[in-house]
């Protein structure tokens, strides 16, 4: 998704089902140009590739995958940084269709007067002409009602988010300042950092003295950047020895602040736990 053109090409297909060379044509790009971002799209799982029915060649053609719904948000500025994605799925489909029968009988039965034809009959010439025009009219206007306040909650939603994470920065600005004042020395001050950014883990579970180091390195302690720990023994050496110190120092840190607690959980694994 970091990619323009994945991303266009997305947005269309989100609207409705496309030919590359359809796609080759809109974007103004090549055709073989296309179909390798579509391929990487459909090997990623975002996309799905179809062969037409109604057509003697066979011609293939591309849709959004429909088992395909999440989010995904992304913040960053000088004092954080965090991104997360959630599988949506089932909230999309439930919040619309079954979340209440209010909501359930206005949006089904807009739905059934266009799209379920299985009791129309030669008298049914409501379905036909001016009648269904008039029907497709009365859903479309109901449905776009519905899309707007969607669209006014999930920006009020988002300005609201916005002054929260603007209070955030502000909160890591004051954070930044004690510990700055207090420690000198840059691994202490990243520990401490760190910690800042996972107090919802400790509430929720916890965090592990082990995933917590091994994620302020990115890396486990056998490999570096992606390369293997027997063809760069000094690198992994150094990794290693920076590694207990950094264990030592966070224990210290641990013992010095009162609202830091480790613990062992069910497992006999450490943990540490906020208490503010």
């Amino acid at each position: 998704m970091g990619n323009d053109v994945d991303r266009q090409i997305i947005l269309k297909l989100s609207k409705l089902p496309r030919y590359a060379s359809d796609i080759a044509i809109d974007l103004g790009i090549s055709k073989p140009a296309v179909k390798k971002h579509l391929e990487k799209l459909k090997d990623a799982g975002f996309i799905l590739k179809h062969e037409s029915e109604d057509s003697d060649d066979k011609k293939q053609y591309y849709c959004i995958n429909s088992d395909l719904s999440f989010s995904f948000s992304l913040d960053l500025n000088p004092n954080y940084f965090s991104y997360r994605t959630k599988n949506t799925n089932i909230t999309i489909r439930q919040s619309i269709f079954e979340k209440s029968s209010e909501s359930s009988s206005k949006y089904t039965l807009q739905a059934s007067v266009l799209g379920d034809k299985s009791g129309v009959t030669s008298e049914s010439v409501y379905l036909r002409g001016r009648g269904k025009l008039k029907a497709a009219n009365a859903a479309l206007t109901q449905l776009g009602r519905a899309f707007r306040d969607i669209e006014l909650n999930i920006r009020a939603v988002e300005e609201n988010r916005h002054l929260l994470l603007g209070d955030k920065n502000e909160i890591i600005t004051r954070i930044k300042a004690v510990i700055n004042s207090l420690v000198s020395e840059p691994m202490e001050r990243e520990i401490i950092f760190s910690f800042f950014y996972r107090t919802i883990e400790s509430f929720d579970k916890g965090i592990s003295i082990k995933k917590f180091l091994e994620d302020i390195f990115l890396k486990a302690p056998s490999s570096r950047a992606g390369v293997s720990g027997d063809t760069t023994p000094q690198s992994v050496e150094k990794q290693r020895k920076r590694i207990k110190r950094m264990e030592i120092l966070l224990n210290n840190i641990i013992n010095e602040f009162v609202f830091i607690k480790k613990i062992r959980d069910a497992n006999n694994e450490q943990i540490i736990v906020f208490d503010f």
